[in-house]
């Protein structure tokens, strides 16, 4: 199980991620880089999240991380085989 009771979000942290968030977006609004106005309302929005964060916030259930393991364990790569040695190191050096 990842739960962990213990385990709160700090509201300055969040408060950080929504102004990261914001800043983002801000800078895709002047790059052009997208509809001013829905960037608008997200900055508007996380800035204003920013100011009252959550006391909690929502994460993920535990089948959700499982599956996230389950697929890293599928795609690492097999660990790697000692090579043979080609020599005989005991006859080398006898």
């Amino acid at each position: 199980m990842h739960h962990n009771a213990n385990a709160v979000p700090i509201p300055g942290d969040v408060s950080a991620a929504f102004r990261t968030l914001a800043d983002a977006f801000e800078r895709m609004r002047q790059d052009g880089g997208g509809d001013s106005g829905l960037l608008d309302s997200l900055v508007e929005s996380l800035m204003a999240d920013a100011e009252m964060p959550p006391r909690e916030v929502k994460g993920v259930p535990d089948s959700f991380l499982d599956d996230r393991m389950d697929l890293m364990k599928k795609k690492e790569p097999p660990p790697a085989k000692e090579e043979e040695e080609d020599e005989d190191w005991d006859d080398m050096y006898a």
